[in-house]
């Protein structure tokens, strides 16, 4: 699509960085770049601003809403998007799109499709999706103005809206991709922990804040307010319970409370897992607790109820790992295994954590998962 009446400064002239905020505002120029950043930025937004007022009240516009849930569903599931990337973004089918393209992000928040794509397929419309919401990255990774004014320079210097503009052949790379990802199962992202935390890089960490703050993040777009733990270490993967929970920030002061010896740094500790357990329950948020994510001064617990909680001998965890040969490998790798394998064999849940630690016993919450599987490291 032509764009009348498009100017914009001197492209050289422009610095589209300039409109971030950490312009450092004692230099002299600082002011000017970012004035003039968003005046370009300014000429993009009178085209996006037209077009968004023009479809807000299209008769069409909240059309197809399952169709929207399943081809969101389908991103996620093909390691596309992450489930938190789809739910952020209001989708509204517009008519008045006409001529200039199946779909258009324009804002961070909101994709417009066109109605031609009420009666498309899943994998259609998960395919146009897969271009718009990589515009919605790059509204993130620049901010409005900063994509707007990248925007508007490449108009500017006749780039049109295909690939030799720079904004959309990031689009279009990545679309032609999700294209063989969606349609024939070629190609798909195997998303790994590193992913959600860059310290969670070895099968020996399964134990760790890294790891399990992953674990966490990861479960979190598996499924609703879910929590992840590891129960099994494999060759490069993880076996990764998803466990509904409630969430909760405690202060390490009240935790201590509970267990003196609970410390920042040790979330994964025997004396952690004592205090948060026992924090829990005198809450009234359930008979299992654990940490999921570490501040300075605080930790963000994930507490639920389990099928069977007592004590277990060292003995009957040790025939199921034996590793697990002494009380104080409770949150170990090799005792977690043993707790899970000994839960399923007993019929007592399909996923197992210590939480307390006795006289040659452990005390074992059984409990059973949202999802488990095999995830890579």
């Amino acid at each position: 699509m032509m764009v009348a009446g498009l100017t914009v400064p001197s492209v050289a002239a422009v610095d589209c960085n300039a409109c971030d905020d950490d312009c450092e505002w004692h230099r002299v120029d600082c002011h000017a770049k970012r004035a003039l950043c968003k005046s370009t930025a300014g000429t993009f937004e009178v085209i996006t601003d037209s077009i968004e007022a023009a479809c807000a009240n299209d008769p069409s516009r909240m059309e197809a809403r399952g169709l929207i849930s399943e081809a969101k569903d389908l991103l996620v599931s093909k390691n596309l998007f992450s489930r938190s990337e789809v739910d952020s973004v209001e989708y509204r089918f517009c008519s008045y799109l006409g001529d200039f393209a199946g779909g258009m992000a324009p804002s961070k928040g909101k994709v417009l499709l066109h109605t031609d794509y009420v009666s498309s397929s899943k994998s259609d419309l998960a395919h146009l999706l897969s271009h718009e919401l990589t515009h919605t990255r790059q509204y993130h990774r620049w901010g409005t103005d900063g994509f707007n004014c990248r925007y508007a320079e490449a108009l500017a210097s006749g780039n049109g809206f295909g690939k030799s503009n720079r904004i959309e052949k990031e689009a279009y790379d990545f679309d032609e991709g999700a294209q063989k990802c969606i349609y024939n199962d070629i190609g798909c992202p195997t998303k790994k922990l590193r992913n959600y935390h860059g310290g969670c890089d070895s099968v020996h960490k399964s134990r760790t804040p890294e790891c399990v703050s992953a674990m966490n993040r990861f479960c979190n777009e598996k499924c609703t307010h879910c929590g992840g733990v590891s129960q099994e270490v494999g060759n490069g993967v993880f076996g990764v319970a998803c466990f509904a929970s409630n969430a909760h920030i405690v202060y390490l002061q009240d935790l201590q409370t509970h267990h003196s010896s609970c410390h920042a740094g040790a979330s994964q500790s025997n004396e952690c897992a004592s205090a948060i357990h026992r924090w829990c329950g005198a809450n009234g948020h359930g008979s299992v607790g654990i940490a999921q994510e570490l501040g300075s001064d605080h930790f963000l617990l994930r507490c639920f109820g389990a099928t069977w909680y007592g004590d277990v001998s060292i003995q009957d965890l040790r025939n199921q790992h034996h590793g697990c040969d002494n009380v104080g490998k409770g949150n170990t790798a090799d005792c977690v295994s043993a707790m899970h394998r000994w839960c399923g064999a007993n019929n007592k849940g399909t996923q197992g954590l210590a939480q307390e630690l006795g006289n040659g016993v452990i005390g074992v919450a059984c409990f059973d998962s949202e999802w488990y599987g095999d995830v890579a490291v």
